[in-house]
């Protein structure tokens, strides 16, 4: 009987212990130049609403670049919130030269970022993460395993 109410215990509490991943696969694009595979993403996100706000590959990384964008509901959330949550305007997407496209997860990411007001920038969160999925496609999850309690306090 005490191995049915734990595993009954541990059923019911398993959701809220579920780790977020950081960062997302997403549809891979034609191989080429990073050139041509950043233009790729970038006109991706341009037709889903984002605004590019810049771009730049890592030193020593010549097979890889970021495309950083922004998205207008999100930057109202961050006015919002004020503060250090400025943090928050980029939205990262990498890129690869074999057409491999990843970006971060905007459910972890701003869980992070806005604290404990995430809960009123979360229509804004969910959004977002809506409009990447729809334009670069959602893959699976990667990179940690943090739970989205402990993320307000993760530093």
């Amino acid at each position: 009987m005490k191995r049915l109410w734990f595993g009954l215990l541990f059923i019911l509490w398993s959701p809220w212990a579920l780790a977020i991943a950081p960062y997302m696969t997403a549809d891979k694009v034609a191989a080429g130049t990073l050139t041509q595979v950043l233009d790729a993403v970038e006109a991706k996100t341009a037709a889903a609403g984002f605004a590019t706000l810049g771009k730049y590959e890592p030193a020593g990384l010549p097979q890889y670049a970021v495309l950083v964008v922004s998205d207008s509901g999100l930057l109202k959330a961050i006015h919002r919130i004020g503060g250090s949550s400025i943090v928050g305007a980029g939205i990262r997407i990498s890129v690869q030269t074999d057409g491999t496209v990843a970006y971060m997860n905007p459910d972890y990411w701003y869980r992070a970022y806005f604290r404990t007001a995430f809960g009123s920038a979360q229509p804004a969160v969910r959004q977002v993460q809506a409009k990447l999925a729809d334009a670069l496609g959602e893959g699976a999850g990667f990179g940690g395993d943090e739970s989205a309690q402990d993320l307000p306090h993760y530093r």
